[in-house]
């Protein structure tokens, strides 16, 4: 080779990057064919590639394996080798790929509703503030509602959308009502003075006068 197109590959050496779809196994290619054209000594010769390797990969996690994995190995303080480090980049590629089937297999995890928010949580199922009503059959618990709450549409004891008594925040709430103070209500839903037994319809009455 020329000694004045030496610097002039070099150069090219050293602009190198990996491409983005480029697998480990092409950028290792390309790396050792532009590194037999620096005319270095031979004690630079897998060094140089080495180097070139691991600056010029497009993934910043492997790159940080890489360059974890040092110039020297830790124990042994041999020179890491170019196949070495090239042993750690496709490792960490089979486990990416590797990686990404198992999530194309399992399909995506999480729930949406109709507007495409996520699912709501289960208090707000109970409480009736979903974005929309769940088409399952309800638990047993949600179904053994009072006669009550499915006529009025409302919670006897708080006054809230319809809900099974053992979920009823209002169980051990003190009623804040002046004269009341029992405990299993809010003053909102309080029934204090009212009858107990509804008043028997007018013509009822007149029947009896």
């Amino acid at each position: 080779m020329a000694s004045e197109g030496v610097l002039s590959e070099r150069t090219k050496f050293a602009q190198m990057k990996q491409e983005s779809q480029e697998s480990v196994t092409a950028w290792k290619g390309r790396v050792k064919e532009q590194g037999r054209r620096l005319g270095y000594c031979y004690r630079c010769e897998d060094q140089l590639p080495r180097d070139k390797f691991t600056s010029g990969t497009n993934d910043e996690r492997l790159m940080s394996k890489l360059l974890d994995k040092g110039h020297r190995d830790k124990i042994t303080k041999d020179i890491v080798s170019f196949k070495a480090i090239l042993q750690v980049a496709k490792n960490f590629e089979q486990c990416e790929k590797a990686k990404a089937i198992m999530q194309q297999a399992k399909g995506p995890t999480e729930q949406v509703n109709y507007t495409g928010t996520k699912s709501s949580s289960k208090s707000e199922r109970n409480w009736g503030l979903g974005n929309h009503r769940s088409t399952k059959t309800p638990p047993k618990s949600e179904q053994d509602l009072s006669n009550r709450q499915r006529k009025t549409g409302t919670c006897q004891y708080c006054a809230g959308p319809p809900h099974p008594r053992s979920e009823c925040p209002a169980s051990n709430k003190r009623c804040s009502r002046k004269g009341c103070g029992r405990i299993g209500h809010f003053a909102r839903a309080c029934r204090m003075g009212a009858s107990l037994y509804p008043a028997p319809p007018r013509s009822t009455i007149l029947m009896l006068l």
